[in-house]
């Protein structure tokens, strides 16, 4: 996990790494990375807002929102979209075309959203496929804290 660069605002304009409507630039702030270096808890979320097949990844970005204003210094949170083309796949309409980002190769990730919890160390403590409430995260996020 700790060679996975993800995309991030250093390396692309926000347009090109989000199909987010708003995105907070918080959320691309950071690469996988380079945020592990910093030591402190990480919340990374894999989603596609803007071609979630789920109707899941929207609300699921809302919560990891509201987790990285609530607790802002004390969790690095990063977005992750699950394509790197997504802007090619809305043009043609079709998932198909579709080239998985290569973080999302790494961790063998086949649905969406996935959101992870990993620890100061760089250890994943806690995994969520699908949807996870913003109360939930908040609470592995302080049980972790507390460790």
């Amino acid at each position: 996990i700790s060679s996975i660069k993800t995309p991030s605002i250093n390396d692309f304009d926000i347009s090109e790494i989000s199909t987010d409507i708003k995105p907070d630039p918080n959320l691309y702030k950071f690469d996988l990375k380079t945020a592990l270096l910093k030591k402190q808890p990480i919340i990374i979320s894999f989603s596609t807002p803007g071609l979630c097949v789920t109707g899941t990844c929207s609300p699921q970005l809302d919560q990891i929102k509201k987790i990285s204003n609530t607790h802002s210094g004390e969790v690095i949170v990063i977005h992750v979209e699950v394509w790197k083309n997504f802007k090619e796949i809305m043009k043609e309409g079709n998932l198909s075309v579709g080239i998985l980002n290569d973080s999302v190769k790494m961790l063998n990730i086949e649905t969406e959203p996935w959101t992870f919890l990993i620890d100061k160390n760089g250890i994943v403590r806690n995994r969520y496929q699908g949807f996870v409430h913003f109360s939930e995260l908040e609470k592995n996020l302080v049980e972790l804290s507390n460790h």
